[in-house]
């Protein structure tokens, strides 16, 4: 199934005309259409971003379909190996390039990239859990006038 194919059929499982989508996401309805046609196959990380919020879809998928991101399956023989895109929502609500991030916290905290790494494979899921909400919580706190 295409990108198109998919926003399309979930809309109208929903019961959202063009318009009534463009409303909640923000996204022109002209643009929503060209997706869904397959006029507009590689839409913004942004624009996903936006319909995976109004649609309540997964926005890792979307990007899958949309080509950023290789699909979650096993590689074949002899396929070329693709160009990984992995985006993430910065401070300022934009989406960056995770690599950029990387090596932006490699430039300014080594220690604190090495420390992110390795509660990420080392730490249950309960522990991450806890340490998110605790980091959360303080940033919270940093972004308060």
């Amino acid at each position: 199934m295409t990108l198109g194919e998919y926003l399309n059929q979930t809309r109208n499982e929903r019961g959202y005309t063009l318009r009534d989508l463009s409303a909640r996401c923000g996204v022109s309805s002209a643009e929503i259409s060209r997706i869904e046609s397959g006029k507009r196959k590689k839409p913004a990380p942004t624009v996903l971003n936006s319909l995976a919020g109004a649609l309540v879809l997964d926005y890792t998928y979307l990007l899958e379909l949309a080509g950023y991101m290789p699909e979650n399956r096993q590689p074949d023989q002899g396929r070329k190996e693709e160009k990984l895109t992995l985006v993430l929502t910065g401070p300022d609500g934009m989406l960056k390039d995770l690599q950029s991030c990387a090596e932006q916290m490699y430039e300014t905290d080594r220690e604190w990239l090495q420390t992110a790494y390795l509660v990420s494979q080392e730490l249950s899921e309960e522990d991450r859990n806890l340490i998110h909400s605790v980091v959360k919580m303080l940033l919270g706190r940093c972004r308060k006038p």
